[in-house]
């Protein structure tokens, strides 16, 4: 691994999976922009193919990715070695089950309440 900074490394993967066309599945055209013939869909780089030639699992590729998605503070705190990069990827875990734990609970106790009359 070249940056033993976990958040830029993190930021370096984001950007090389943007330059070999992996985010949101590749490059791989639609009804209206059809790849050529040639151009086997099985062909194009997927994120276990970036993961091995890095040297890393895909695994550890998403987690580094997670890290970029944090919060300025906390990617400072992991940064500056104040916390650990696995400790990171826990906060990021626990943030994305508190927040979709508080959205159903708004809805289910808020929203839904008062459109009631409305699904009936």
């Amino acid at each position: 691994m070249g940056n033993p900074n976990p958040v830029k490394f993190g930021r370096c993967l984001v950007e090389l999976e943007r330059i070999y066309g992996i985010t949101n599945g590749g490059n791989r055209g639609n009804q209206y922009n059809k790849k050529e013939a040639h151009w086997n869909n099985s062909n194009l780089p997927t994120q276990k193919d970036l993961a091995d030639q890095i040297g890393i699992d895909q695994s550890q590729l998403i987690n580094y990715k997670k890290l970029t998605t944090l919060i300025p503070e906390l990617q400072d705190l992991i940064e500056t070695d104040q916390i650990k990069a696995t400790a990171g990827y826990k906060i990021w875990a626990k943030m994305s089950t508190c927040i979709t734990k508080w959205t159903v609970q708004y809805f289910t106790t808020k929203v839904l309440p008062k459109h009631t009359n409305v699904l009936v």
